[in-house]
């Protein structure tokens, strides 16, 4: 009977010393922590033309998984693979008569590796995030309405995506709440592309043709280290 009451004892305590042990462990480089974890989100995107193209902001979702490596209270790395949709939407004068629309869906598999910089409130922390973003690009779908396009217009939808490897800077700023070993973290993040996702040589109708996009995710993770 003892033994059972110290077993049950026990149990009831798992959870507290559990808890005590996350509240002291601060990361650190001799003992960092290590959190894996979810992420689901929205983006806004439009692709860089030149000669510019009148745009509205296309939407699209992403999700992905996430691993956050801390080394202090005040900074963390972070890796992720997400499934991102991006592309770009065009706006039309409601003076050509025929009502237009063409939206062009285009998917990718992302890879960022980031720099988090945080300044900790208890058990909040506000900061910033950034660093380099690769992608590669899976295929696309395109939505059109209407046929009196420009032969302009006709060209640039017929462009094919010759740069199935993206790359670029992302970064902005975070939000996140810990509880126990859990985190929930709100990010707003901006891509901007250095590469090209069309042919842009001076036979092209495009010197420029480099992704944008605002991206609102919501992350969970839980601490296995």
């Amino acid at each position: 009977m003892l033994h059972k009451n110290i077993i049950l004892l026990l149990f009831l305590c798992f959870p507290s010393l559990v808890r005590a042990q996350y509240k002291e462990q601060v990361p650190s480089l001799s003992h960092p922590s290590l959190q894996i974890g979810a992420s689901v989100g929205a983006t806004a995107s439009q692709v860089l033309f030149m000669p510019s193209v009148a745009q509205s902001m296309a939407q699209g979702i992403r999700v992905g998984l996430v691993t956050t490596l801390a080394n202090s209270e005040y900074t963390a790395f972070s890796l992720e693979i997400a499934y991102s949709q991006r592309g770009w939407k065009e706006s039309f004068a409601k003076s050509r008569g025929e009502e237009l629309a063409y939206f062009r869906k285009m998917s990718f598999i992302d890879l960022p590796l980031l720099c988090h910089l945080y300044y900790p409130i208890n058990k909040v922390k506000m900061g910033v995030k950034l660093g380099p973003q690769i992608g590669l690009f899976l295929g696309e779908s395109i939505t059109a309405k209407g046929e009196a396009f420009t032969p302009k217009e006709q060209v640039r939808h017929a462009l094919k995506v010759v740069n199935r490897f993206s790359w670029g800077l992302t970064g902005g700023p975070s939000l996140s709440y810990t509880f126990g070993g859990h985190s929930i973290e709100l990010d707003f993040l901006v891509y901007y592309g250095f590469n090209d996702i069309f042919s842009t040589t001076v036979r092209d109708p495009y010197s420029k043709s480099s992704e944008l996009f605002g991206l609102l995710k919501l992350n969970y993770l839980f601490r296995l280290l």
